[in-house]
């Protein structure tokens, strides 16, 4: 299953954006979008990672190398997806196979933080087609097969990215929260490094306490996860921690939680740039 090259590529930059050590990108991570897809390290990586070479290889990889790959699919019992269709994508694997997704694939795992898209999109989308000509060939032709493979009746129509409902962004919202390993809600959109460091113990504090309080709202049935109710205790333990902030927060209660949190991370930076965050804190009880 593949997914239209530079959208696949936004969502990359915007995932390795906030684990830059993770990254690890050669000279540091570009600042912008159109600085990282102007890179040619960045340049046909999903024909690279089919040929089993590392993200962000610097080794060339030419037109006999795309037609190797899709030899290479074309040779092997297939079935073809696209991100931008999973629907009729499930469809087309329960056809073909003994495989039934439907239990697995009950919620997608959605995009929570995705940096607005520059001014010259177009210009940058433009440019991407020629520095990634390999890919977008190789997802046009994977797009033909998929098309094909699927019974005329239920053809793709719409090849346009469909955008995340709110409520897979909140079911990846508590996915993140409740991963392992220690989770700051306030780092989902974007670095506040400064903040968080000074703060990490009532930070800490805060997240346990909204992930009990979310825990003991979902009862004893052990029911899906409510991202929502996550955010809205965490905001609320925030508010009366840091009640500097608070007045900030009031300003936005008729506001979506997951809206609230971004706008709060946000004023955040500024506060932090600004300083009013160094003596704001109330002890815990």
């Amino acid at each position: 299953m593949l997914r239209y090259p530079l959208e696949r590529m936004e969502s990359e930059y915007n995932f390795m954006k906030i684990r830059q050590s993770v990254a690890n990108f050669p000279g540091g991570f570009p600042a912008s979008f159109a600085e990282y897809a102007a890179n040619p390290l960045t340049h046909n990586t999903v024909l690279k990672s089919l040929l089993g070479k590392p993200i962000y290889s610097t080794e060339p990889i030419s037109q006999e190398d795309l037609e190797l790959v899709l030899d290479a699919l074309g040779g092997l019992c297939t079935v073809y997806g696209l991100t931008e269709n999973f629907e009729e994508t499930v469809t087309n694997l329960r056809r073909m196979t003994d495989v039934d997704p439907v239990n697995s694939t009950r919620f997608l795992r959605a995009a929570v933080f995705k940096e607005p898209r520059a001014a010259d999109w177009s210009a940058i989308s433009e440019k991407f087609k020629i520095d990634n000509a390999l890919d977008v060939s190789l997802y046009e032709e994977v797009k033909r097969r998929f098309q094909k493979q699927m019974p005329s009746s239920t053809h793709p129509v719409a090849l346009k990215p469909q955008p995340a409902k709110l409520s897979d962004r909140y079911y990846s919202v508590a996915l993140y929260a409740f991963g392992s390993g220690v989770k700051y809600l306030i780092l989902l959109y974007g670095p506040n490094n400064a903040f968080v460091s000074a703060h990490s113990s009532a930070l800490q504090s805060i997240q346990e306490q909204a992930k009990k309080t979310e825990r003991q709202a979902r009862g004893q049935n052990f029911g899906l996860m409510n991202g929502k109710k996550l955010i809205e205790e965490w905001l609320k333990l925030f508010g009366l921690k840091f009640p500097v902030h608070a007045s900030f927060l009031s300003e936005l209660e008729e506001t979506e939680p997951l809206y609230r949190l971004k706008a709060l991370a946000a004023h955040l930076k500024q506060a932090t740039i600004g300083g009013l965050w160094g003596v704001t804190e109330i002890e815990a009880s």
